[in-house]
């Protein structure tokens, strides 16, 4: 007899500044005719509809009024103010989901395969997490006073999302510090298991005007 899924909320992080590309916050440059972050937002839809994920929740800079731009997502979708840090943020969009397990996304990651999120909620039982990671395809050199060589084949770039029991990454949140760069350094940090699947070299983060222009010439 098959036991019920685990439930899903899906925690779409956009309440960035974008300050090092300036202009307008990359999470609302117009990509393909779209606002980047309904990019993924369109993602977790497709999750929703193949009757994987319970719920949408995105987090917004303070004070913004765009929710009525997706009014048409078939997904339950919640429309948070964010804080001043991405662990603000974070805590604030876990804050307002409402089920077992959450991954959490960046929305500078418009070209999320649906693949990896699947992949990832096999993984992430219980108190065990799961992070998308990719092989480091360079050389890499530590510099520390002096230069020395990492192993390559040691070393790998993490992506989102990152997917954890809900309640358990909240409690983190709330007793940590806030300085790591992603939740599953915080999970780790905490004492906590993580597992991994491999990322996608299309899951790329929108962080510079070279990868902006990459991202448009994908979307074309």
């Amino acid at each position: 007899m098959t036991g019920r899924r685990p439930t899903w909320s899906f925690v779409l992080v956009a309440a960035g500044a974008g300050r090092r590309m300036g202009g307008i916050p990359k999470q609302f440059r117009m990509l393909g005719g779209t606002p980047m972050w309904q990019w993924s937002a369109r993602v977790a839809e497709g999750l929703f509809l193949n009757g994987k994920i319970d719920e949408l929740v995105v987090v917004f800079p303070c004070g913004y009024g765009g929710a009525p731009e997706a009014s048409d997502l078939a997904v339950p979708a919640k429309y948070v103010d964010g804080g001043r840090t991405r662990a603000e943020s974070v805590k604030k969009g876990l804050e307002s989901a409402c089920f077992e397990y959450a991954m959490i996304h960046d929305a500078a990651r418009p070209f999320l395969p649906e693949a990896i999120c699947e992949a990832l909620m096999g993984r992430a039982l219980g108190e065990v997490g799961a992070i998308p990671l990719l092989e480091s395809t360079d050389s890499l050199k530590l510099v520390d006073g002096g230069i020395s060589a990492l192993p390559r084949d040691k070393i790998y770039r993490t992506q989102t999302p990152q997917a954890f029991k809900r309640a358990t990454m909240l409690d983190i949140l709330k007793s940590h510090d806030a300085g790591a760069t992603d939740e599953a350094s915080l999970w780790l940090e905490a004492g906590y298991r993580l597992e991994y699947v491999p990322g996608s070299q299309k899951n790329f983060k929108v962080t510079t005007d070279f990868d902006w222009a990459m991202a448009k010439s994908l979307a074309e």
